[in-house]
């Protein structure tokens, strides 16, 4: 047996200071490539490890097969009677093939009826491939405002200072890859920290070289990294009786942008805190990658919850740890936040001046994707005020509402005042410069002015959830005007044709309709989404007509033509968004619950929209007997049966009579069936009506009533009769579910 020579491949691309937004990315599309071509060449390997710091992009392959291997081809030319004349020798195309693959005769053979033949391909080693891929990778690494870099024709983030690449084997000699960049050889050289380094790094083994560069201050691991920031941030905090505020990104961001992180304790003056949270908190974290420090407090207003305020403390991380550093850089960090600090409470002032119901005339000065904010802050009114109409009825039976959320009369009246105020703050200086803070700071400022904490709650929340795996507005108030905000803005971009398509969705309408339908599906609403669309649309038609009339243009080539159509289409509007959110709600059900053939099954009948609520129970029922496998198997096969009669008897018309049974079987069907009949009483009941073993007990008379029961009976009311009970089954498991799918 051969022994095969493996070995480990090491390379690292040294770098002045990286990005951190393009950092991982940059990494990614390297290591992507390598692979591919690796696997292209046919070359095993084993685990490929990756790691990246701001000053070096490290990737490691162990058990890499380091010996060339000959790749036998199997090569099948024409068919034999094609390939081969009367008199046995090769055709014309017999020796084409032979000469396009630039074959000698006596490498053919015929078998299967084909001409074929075995073709070596000549193999080429881990480190010829390495060293002519990797200079054509990293030239064509995609990225944002690459640059060329003094007198080099190579775009890169920042500037290439050295590179390393080598293999490593326990059955020969380093290897040292043979390739430049830019005139920049591969060596086995590396450096340590920028501060902390004290020389170069001659590599020998990944293992030792990891330890080496530690010893020098680099800390390659981002995972390690985050745990120094953390850990060390904790015990930071405790020494002012305080708790980290982790913001996950700006923590992935402070791994990228330090090779051997440090935190600091930093203070600000006490009378900054008199600014509310939310500004202080972006200021730092958003503006000045700072960590905050809040503490925790009962709020004796609020029942005794504990809740957290800011601290004057916050921590700075640096990538230099020595005592020195550290102390020019805490001076440096509380310097510099105090104009940061005052500019924010010269626009709190300033904004508080004016309240949110005098800047309501400021909104007809601020633009909509179609008419002005004023109009749309008069619109939520409207259609918050419809949304409350189709909930009031069964809302106070919800158990999944909040403990203050109800919709006596004076919430209702406090949730429509808080849709016309929810925009106000867009007119405000801290919105104007710190635009993520809309809605949050609309809330404060409610607050700050007199207005219900109902008000205050709804303008604060209604952007929620703003990303994937954001909180869901958290009081009834906030979740109607965030619906009725997330729907406005859908139909008023479809209306304009401003349709997502592909990977385009500049206005984010998918994940608008993704947080719509999260809302409705956590919340337990009895909300009919269909007959919202319907209203909305109605409430914008009215207000914009079909608007200005636009030109685009139809046709290519001699058919390009000019042509003059209406800028809002209500014609098909209402379908369409109605097709986009049951495409998005299939997505929804996926994040509630992953089985994806049930999701399907459950909203493939009818319109979903109309019952959401049902469908969502159902849901429920069927992801437990999904549980119970064998069971559901035979629970399938008893639904089948009644499909297929249903699809060649006619029972268009005909009623059940249960004076007309005859048979226990029939009476028996009928009685399971009724309990079964639940689909009107679940659109409007907050958890499943309907158990597994409830389900489970129709599969026996089913299958008895088929095996006893001649449904095409002689007698024709009795014949009927049967029909439509097989029918009435039939229309229970379809609201249920199409099993067809299952």
């Amino acid at each position: 047996m051969v022994e095969t020579n493996i070995g480990q491949f090491i390379l690292e691309l040294g770098c002045e200071e990286l990005p951190a937004g393009q950092i991982i990315n940059i990494s990614n599309h390297i290591k992507n490539e390598i692979i591919a071509k690796l696997n292209l060449a046919k070359i095993s390997f084993g685990d490929f490890i990756s790691h990246y710091t701001p000053r070096r992009l490290y990737f490691q392959i162990d058990n890499l097969l380091l010996d060339p291997i000959d790749q036998t081809e199997i090569l099948k030319g024409p068919p034999e009677k094609i390939s081969r004349n009367p008199d046995g020798d090769l055709s014309q195309a017999g020796l084409g093939f032979a000469k396009k693959n630039n074959l000698e005769t006596s490498d053919l053979y015929f078998e299967d009826g084909y001409l074929c033949a075995k073709k070596t391909l000549k193999g080429q080693s881990a480190k010829s491939i390495l060293e002519t891929s990797i200079p054509e990778i990293v030239s064509s690494t995609p990225g944002v405002r690459f640059m060329r870099w003094a007198d080099g024709e190579t775009k890169f983030a920042r500037p290439i200072q050295w590179i390393l690449a080598v293999i490593v084997s326990t059955k020969s000699p380093k290897q040292i890859l043979d390739f430049s960049i830019e005139g920049l050889s591969a060596s086995d050289i590396s450096y340590g920290h920028r501060f902390l380094g004290n020389g170069a790094i001659t590599v020998s083994e990944p293992k030792k070289f990891i330890e080496d560069l530690r010893a020098q201050g680099v800390i390659l691991d981002l995972e390690d990294r985050k745990k120094i920031i953390m850990d060390s941030a904790n015990k930071l905090a405790d020494s002012v009786s305080g708790v980290v505020v982790f913001d996950e990104n700006l923590l992935t961001e402070l791994c990228l942008i330090t090779e051997n992180p440090a935190p600091i304790l930093c203070s600000f003056d006490t009378k900054f805190l008199a600014i509310p949270d939310c500004v202080l908190k972006t200021v730092m974290i958003h503006h000045q990658r700072y960590l905050p420090i809040e503490t925790e407090y009962i709020d004796s207003s609020s029942s005794d919850v504990t809740k957290r305020r800011l601290t004057p403390y916050f921590i700075a991380v640096s990538n230099n740890p020595l005592a020195q550093a550290s102390k020019n850089i805490k001076a440096g960090n509380e310097k510099v936040i105090v104009p940061r600090f005052k500019d924010a409470d010269f626009f709190v002032q300033e904004d508080m001046k004016i309240s949110l119901e005098e800047r309501l005339e400021k909104l007809s000065k601020l633009n909509f994707i179609k008419g002005t904010m004023l109009a749309k802050s008069q619109r939520l009114k409207k259609i918050s005020a419809y949304i409350i109409r189709q909930l009031d009825e069964h809302f106070h039976n919800n158990p999944h509402k909040g403990p203050n959320d109800n919709l006596d009369q004076k919430t209702k009246e406090l949730i429509e005042a808080s849709a016309l105020l929810a925009k106000a703050d867009l007119s405000t200086n801290l919105v104007f410069e710190f635009t993520e803070l809309q809605g949050e700071i609309g809330g404060v400022y409610a607050l700050k002015s007199g207005l219900d904490e109902c008000v205050a709650m709804a303008i604060s929340d209604h952007y929620k959830p703003r990303f994937a795996g954001d909180a869901l507005p958290s009081t009834i108030g906030a979740k109607i005007l965030a619906i009725a905000d997330k729907m406005d803005n859908l139909v008023c971009s479809f209306a304009l044709g401003k349709i997502p398509s592909g990977s385009a969705d500049p206005f984010a309408l998918r994940r608008q309709a993704n947080g719509l339908l999260e809302i409705i599906l956590h919340s337990h609403l009895v909300l009919d989404i269909s007959s919202l669309v319907d209203e909305v649309c109605r409430l914008q038609q009215e207000e914009f007509g079909v608007g200005e009339m636009i030109t685009k243009i139809k046709g290519r080539g001699a058919d390009r033509q000019e042509v003059q159509v209406p800028e809002l289409n209500w014609q098909g509007t209402p379908s369409l968004v109605k097709d986009f959110l049951r495409q998005r709600l299939e997505f929804v059900f996926e994040i509630f619950h992953k089985h994806k053939e049930i999701n399907k099954a459950v909203i493939a009948h009818g319109d979903p929209l109309t019952d959401l609520n049902k469908r969502h129970m159902f849901v429920h029922t069927l992801y437990s007997l999904k549980e119970r496998p064998d069971e559901f198997r035979d629970f399938i096969s008893a639904v089948s049966r009644i499909v297929n009669i249903t699809k060649t008897a006619s029972s268009a018309g005909l009623r059940i009579n249960p004076d007309l049974f005859q048979t226990e079987q029939e009476k028996n069907l009928y009685q399971i069936l009724k309990i079964l009949d639940v689909a009107d009483s679940q659109k409007i009941a907050y958890e499943p009506l309907l158990t597994a073993n409830q389900i489970l007990e129709i599969v026996a008379p089913v299958n008895s009533f088929f095996d006893n029961v001649l449904v095409n009976a002689e007698q024709e009311d009795i014949r009927n009769n049967r029909k439509a009970l097989v029918n009435y089954a039939n229309s229970l498991l379809s609201e249920l579910a199409d099993f067809s799918l299952l």
